[in-house]
């Protein structure tokens, strides 16, 4: 089972955008902020690269998704 922090990096990885996952999710955006940011503590690198207003995945952030999708996959079979 997936935590809720990979869900949640999930979700903001899908909607590229931090706000919009906040909603989606019914959390706040600094709760989405706290998860994100705990992941990359734990993981020891950044997994979204931040441009002003708009964010994209890193090559680490993108090995994540494709590992946390396949876990998902094999989770819901």
């Amino acid at each position: 089972m997936l935590s809720f922090k990979h869900l949640v990096f999930l979700e903001v990885a899908q909607l590229k955008s931090f706000t919009k996952a906040s909603q989606s999710l019914y959390i706040s955006q600094p709760a989405v902020s706290k998860h994100i940011k705990q992941l990359e503590e734990d993981y020891k690198t950044s997994l979204f690269e931040r441009k002003g207003n708009t964010i994209s995945l890193t090559h680490a952030g993108e090995l994540l998704v494709n590992a946390l999708i396949q876990a998902k996959t094999i989770e819901n079979q």
